[in-house]
């Protein structure tokens, strides 16, 4: 809702303009849609939905781990083509560049110093030095060198192409239950109803009236 995405950006000290918090605003609302497509085609291509509660987080870890929560993107060579359909991955990159791309920090740091003592020896002083990082060190030090718009892009590419494949698993699953219903449908019709014939007398096996 927009009192949920509106309220943190004040409290959090983050980027408070108004370009900054609609593309914010943008990027979770696009998030949310591409999950719920991924759940989707999680739930359209299972039987039961006991198995697409279980098969939901065997799905959702692995693009946590290669999506920068855990360790910087530069370090998963070996997992390039996961990261590549990783829908965490495009979504922490785009709110870590839209939070951290101009960015300034400030922060006060207290060393210790050694100076030269008056009786020539060696004294130790504790001094405040103030320090500057830029957001652009941050997002090299995460290893992103994306764009907002790029990761984006790749979102609404995802949330077509998981859209796409659970309709395609819920048409598949349709037609064979059709099939295999009519399949089932004409062996029954075709069968006799049994009956016995005994000194003018008629059973009825099924239901009906004597003769």
């Amino acid at each position: 809702s927009i009192t949920t995405t509106a309220s943190p950006p004040p409290r959090s000290h983050l980027q408070p303009t108004a370009e900054r918090f609609f593309i914010f605003y943008g990027l979770i609302t696009l998030i949310t849609q591409v999950a719920a497509g991924l759940g989707i085609m999680i739930g359209c291509a299972v039987p039961t939905p006991e198995l697409a509660v279980t098969l939901a987080p065997v799905t959702f870890i692995p693009f946590m781990m290669v999506g920068g929560l855990f360790a910087n993107k530069d370090r998963l060579d070996w997992f390039v083509w996961l990261e590549a359909v990783s829908p965490v991955a495009y979504a922490y990159e785009s709110l870590c560049i839209n939070e951290f791309d101009g960015l300034q920090f400030e922060y006060n740091q207290t060393i210790r110093l050694n100076v030269a003592a008056p009786d020539g020896g060696v004294a130790s002083v504790m001094r405040n030095v103030t320090r500057r990082v830029d957001g652009d060190s941050v997002l090299d030090l995460m290893g992103m060198d994306g764009t907002v718009w790029f990761d984006a892009t790749m979102l609404a590419v995802l949330y077509v192409i998981f859209r796409l494949l659970g309709l395609s698993f819920l048409y598949c699953r349709t037609i064979g239950s059709r099939q295999r219903k009519a399949s089932g449908g004409g062996g029954s019709e075709t069968s006799p109803l049994p009956a016995e014939k005994e000194n003018g007398d008629v059973a009825v096996v099924n239901g009906g009236s004597d003769v």
